[in-house]
């Protein structure tokens, strides 16, 4: 679980893909599965831009790679 820099959001990486929440509200805003699961994941403030790392268990999101993720 990380928070983004200025804590209004924090997104959480799951064996099955990122979900982010929002503080103020708190609800989830955002999800998206990935085959194979997330290890680490990161935000860009209130972006739609996520940095993670795969588990390595899926060929396309592999555990050595930092992917920039725009989900627009």
């Amino acid at each position: 679980m990380n928070f983004n820099q200025d804590n209004e959001c924090f997104v959480l990486s799951t064996s099955g893909g990122l979900r982010v929440f929002c503080t103020e509200e708190f609800g989830v805003t955002f999800l998206r599965d990935f085959d194979g699961g997330i290890k680490i994941a990161d935000l860009l403030f209130r972006t739609n831009i996520i940095g993670f790392v795969g588990t390595g268990e899926n060929p396309s999101y592999p555990s050595t790679r930092f992917i920039l993720w725009d989900d627009v």
